[in-house]
């Protein structure tokens, strides 16, 4: 804004995308729609009104900063501590890109970089408008959904049937699940299954990105008030999932869950379950293996796979993984899984090694075959 006494004077206004929606559609037939942005730009008078301007004006910057956490050394303090802490100074974290609006004054982007102590080797990007689009998966349907695409349902499982066992079908037989097309409720019955049930002793599992309401902390709250042992790994390290993942830890901790932090220079990125049933006096270990994660929101979104299997060879060696995060000196030895970092790349090796050796016997047999 240009004071009469010459001066400028700037204001950083935030955009509360994080209240109100970045798309305000206008209630006049619902089919005109304005950027919260502009809303803003048009208000300014009403935001300003008790500060003496000859003339005032806006512009969208975007400022990205350092997103690292820097976990201190300090041995006094919890992990849990270390990231909730280091999680509130990302937010004042060293600035590493600026983008604005290419019409900002020289005057303005001058002032702006000294604020933000912008580094002289750093170069602000100049754009258009309006930026942050990634907004624009949120915009609005003004009721026609001629617009989008049909959304299509997940199907279930044929074998994993309603009011039906899941845990029975999995010791019959290996059940493959692919997201987003077929059902995450079938992850989540297991798991309720097993809260349930009188014969499952205890349940180990990894938690990586939890939904905010997540189904499946709510299931393993459900087991340790039904009196089974539930032991749960968290990385508490996930980009920008960190306060979510600390406080579903901090609740299943409350409720008397086994929380452990991982494994320090590890990241845990295959989701297991390990689900021990008493079963004529004999313990059955169930198994699920995955990528993506435990999310019921995401699994709608992203393609993964989940393999449920009661296979000993394969239970068995998932229980030796939990094992692992119990004990950090028990590697163990694995037949059926790559484990990383201990043998996935010497297996991957071997993997190659022998399909080299298959294309020589092959093309040895073609030599033969000619003559």
């Amino acid at each position: 804004m240009h004071h009469k006494n010459g001066k400028e004077r700037y204001a950083l206004v935030e955009i509360p995308t994080h209240i109100l929606p970045r798309f305000i559609v206008i209630p006049k037939e619902n089919k005109y729609i304005i950027l919260i942005d502009d809303i803003i730009r048009y208000s300014l008078d009403d935001l300003f009104f008790s500060f003496e301007y000859e003339r005032i004006s806006a512009y969208t910057i975007k400022l990205t900063r350092d997103a690292e956490l820097d976990i201190e050394n300090d041995v006094t303090k919890s992990l849990i501590k270390k990231v909730s802490e280091s999680v509130k100074r990302r937010k004042k974290g060293q600035p590493v890109r600026l983008i604005y609006d290419e019409e900002m004054p020289e005057s303005a982007i001058t002032y702006l970089m000294k604020r933000i102590k912008f580094g002289k080797g750093d170069q602000p990007i100049p754009a258009g408008r309006y930026h942050n689009f990634v907004d624009f998966i949120k915009f609005p349907s003004l009721n026609k959904p001629e617009l989008f695409s049909k959304k299509v349902q997940p199907l279930s499982h044929p074998e994993l049937l309603p009011k039906h066992s899941v845990l029975k079908v999995i010791k019959e037989k290996d059940i493959l699940l692919s997201f987003p097309y077929q059902s995450y409720h079938h992850i989540i019955d297991v798991l309720r299954e097993a809260s349930m049930d009188p014969k499952v002793q205890s349940i180990e599992i990894t938690l990586y990105r939890l939904s905010e309401d997540s189904h499946v902390v709510n299931a393993l709250i459900n087991s340790i008030r039904n009196g089974k042992q539930v032991t749960v790994v968290v990385e508490l390290q996930a980009r920008f999932d960190e306060e979510n993942n600390i406080k579903w830890t901090n609740r299943l901790n409350e409720e008397g869950a086994k929380v452990i932090y991982g494994v320090p220079g590890l990241k845990m990125h295959s989701k297991l379950f390990l689900i021990r049933r008493m079963e004529h006096n004999k313990e059955v270990l169930y198994a699920h293996i995955g990528t993506g994660n435990f999310n019921e929101v995401t699994a709608k979104l992203y393609c993964d796979h989940s393999l449920l299997t009661a296979d000993k060879r394969i239970t068995e060696e998932v229980a030796k993984v939990f094992k692992f995060y119990n004990d950090n000196y028990k590697t163990g030895t694995y037949k059926h899984l790559l484990v990383s970092p201990f043998f996935t790349r010497k297996k991957l090796l071997l993997f190659i090694q022998t399909e080299i050796d298959n294309i020589k016997k092959k093309k040895g047999l073609d030599v033969l075959k000619d003559e």
